[in-house]
């Protein structure tokens, strides 16, 4: 006789621990597509209870996130963001494997717009000072006079 756990069990019982459920969509996000997340997904919802649960728990219509999460579901952004909260999880994006940066940081600026303060034209402009009320100003806003 074998023991073994049920692999479905097992996963969605690890999949109630934040750390674990994270683990398993980022790895989806990396290896797969757009189906393989809404899979994903669907299997973090079904360990937090089932759609509905998590569903009510983001604030989402029950109907609405059956549909996000369905094989050709399209879910918006807040959508899945308020799911994923629900679920303890959150989003993030990071640099891909191998992508290298394409530019200095910061702003490039042509010789012409350095010597002239960046205003085209040539033309400078005084800085913006911080607007504060004095004392003999109405309270209309306007100066006096």
């Amino acid at each position: 006789m074998t023991l073994s756990l049920p692999y479905r069990g097992y996963l969605l019982g690890s999949l109630r621990d934040p750390a674990a459920a994270a683990a398993y969509v980022n790895a989806a996000i990396a290896e797969g597509g757009p189906e393989l997340l809404l899979a994903v997904l669907r299997d973090v919802a079904e360990a937090h209870g089932g759609i509905g649960v998590l569903s009510a728990a983001a604030g989402v219509n029950r109907q609405h996130a059956y549909r996000v999460l369905a094989r050709d579901g399209n879910p918006r952004l807040s959508t899945l963001a308020s799911l994923l909260a629900a679920a303890g999880l959150q989003l993030s994006v990071g640099v891909a494997s191998g992508a290298r940066r394409k530019r200095k940081p910061g702003r490039v600026r042509s010789r012409r717009a350095s010597r002239t303060g960046g205003v085209p034209g040539g033309k400078s402009l005084t800085p913006l000072t911080p607007c504060t009320p004095s004392a003999g100003r109405p309270s209309g806003g306007r100066p006096p006079g």
